[in-house]
């Protein structure tokens, strides 16, 4: 899906990159570290750099096959959600966020997004940025099959925030539980399924790069939509 390279806006041109390989500018991003369990069972940590799902999303990726993926990360997780979005069926989760119990109800998903792009151009948190020292939530509430539909639409260009059945917010940790089996995938790779705790890891590694893009693309655009009612 290429979700890390569009959210630190890497050109698609190989000579470019090879350039910006050898030339561009060293910036230190972060990255996050999550506690989870795995599919035997077992508790596992790991990192991640870009995002990580929870419920729906992380349904797209463990249905989405490697073949798929062929036809491009757009069209592949496309596809997938689409088709998931009219038998996706809720869970009741609990949100802590920074310690302090956030939410606790039926929720479709929880996407956390230290990059805003993800999926071959979901953007899905479209205000996360890699190097602010937080990551950014996305909360997904039930939706009916028409909601899910209209949502579905705006999730390329970021103007899916603004509807009611999805809440944005920013944090240092994330707590997630839920009452049944629900899975976690990040970084466009399926983990297990919840519990899981989540914590950010400031200027985790360096990566080279234009040291604006993400600000100047990512970190203002959505708001100065809302600002003009788009």
């Amino acid at each position: 899906g290429q979700g890390l390279a569009l959210s630190l806006g890497l050109p698609r041109s190989l000579a470019q990159q090879i350039e910006l390989a050898l030339f561009g500018e060293t910036v230190a991003i972060d990255a996050a570290k999550i506690s989870f369990v795995d599919a035997n069972g077992l508790a596992c940590n790991r990192y991640f750099i870009n995002e990580c799902q929870i419920g729906i999303g992380a349904e797209v990726v463990r249905k989405t096959a490697p073949g798929r993926k062929r036809m491009g990360g757009r069209l592949a997780y496309g596809l997938r959600t689409l088709s998931l979005l009219f038998r996706y069926e809720s869970s009741r989760l609990n949100v802590w966020v920074d310690g302090q119990e956030h939410v606790s109800r039926q929720l479709m998903g929880v996407v956390i997004g230290n990059g805003p792009i993800t999926a071959g151009g979901m953007q899905l948190t479209p205000n996360a940025v890699l190097n602010d020292g937080a990551l950014d939530l996305l909360i997904i509430q039930e939706q009916s099959v028409l909601q899910r539909i209209r949502s579905f639409s705006r999730i390329y260009n970021g103007r899916h925030v603004f509807l009611p059945t999805f809440e944005s917010l920013k944090g240092r940790s994330v707590r997630i539980e839920s009452e049944g089996l629900v899975n976690i995938a990040a970084d466009g790779e399926f983990l297990g399924h919840l519990p899981c705790s989540i914590e950010v890891v400031p200027s985790a590694m360096n990566v080279r790069c234009r040291k604006t893009i993400w600000k100047e693309h990512y970190g203002t655009r959505i708001e100065q939509t809302e600002a003009i009612g788009v």
